[in-house]
């Protein structure tokens, strides 16, 4: 939204003198809150709201969805995950038609990139930095450079079955730093995630497929290792200062 001059030199101030609008410093982040298990029927789930000021937040919600998939052909013994990015029309009216179709592929793209370093496009200069903030030991990884999950642990029968996360995020209110928001919720659903156990039964003959039982006990489910998944933050440069 187009600001009067007037306005422009009021913020350019308090920016030089280390003091928002809103009473924050330069540096300082808005309150985040998380809630964990807030879309029962998935796997793992978690929203969470940057603000607290009515009108003002950024509030996004990520649910983990585990389905049995297909293992990547170079990758036999591993598991997948995919990001997608839905952007309510009612959180911005620039998110109607096209325009938020498009951000939200650009979005899930930096999501996805963030966790298995993997070249998808999109925002690639912030996974670059991404990736390159953990180190050269994350960046060559057994899922490939700057992966943050190993996905090993979800490999079920070597290239026949895995397991794969269906990262699904949803925007219901924009108020600046989505991604980093959308950053948050994924490593929270993901922390929240329950595996279940399951084992691979060989059929009566030799030649039949071996079926797959899962164990619907709780106790028995698995949790993923997200020690390692990165939270992102975008800044802006304001003169030569960085908010």
């Amino acid at each position: 939204m187009p600001i009067s001059n007037a306005e422009r030199e009021y913020i350019v101030g308090g920016v030089v003198d280390d003091l928002r609008n809103d009473g924050r410093g330069r540096l300082d982040y808005r309150q985040i809150t998380i809630d964990l298990g807030v879309v029962p029927q998935s796997s793992g789930s978690a929203r969470v709201r940057l603000g607290i000021i009515p009108g003002e937040t950024t509030d996004v919600i990520v649910a983990v969805k585990a389905d049995i998939g297909t293992p990547p052909k170079d990758n036999p013994t591993h598991g997948r995950i995919q990001c997608a990015v839905e952007l309510s029309a009612i959180a911005d009216v620039d998110y109607m038609g096209r325009g938020g179709e498009t951000l939200g592929v650009e979005l899930a793209r930096a999501l996805e990139r963030s966790l298995t370093g993997q070249t998808t496009g999109g925002m690639g200069s912030l996974a670059d930095a991404v990736a390159g903030e953990r180190g050269a030991d994350a960046r060559v990884s057994k899922h490939g450079p700057g992966a943050a999950l190993d996905m090993s642990t979800l490999g079920i029968q070597k290239g026949k079955t895995c397991w794969l996360l269906q990262c699904d995020g949803v925007v219901l209110t924009s108020d600046g730093s989505v991604l980093d928001a959308l950053s948050i919720a994924t490593k929270c659903a993901l922390a929240d995630a329950k595996i279940p156990k399951v084992t691979a039964v060989a059929g009566p003959d030799a030649d039949d497929p071996a079926e797959l039982e899962l164990d619907d006990d709780p106790a028995a489910c698995s949790k993923l290792d997200v020690s390692g998944v990165p939270l992102i933050v975008t800044c802006v440069g304001v003169g030569k200062f960085i908010l």
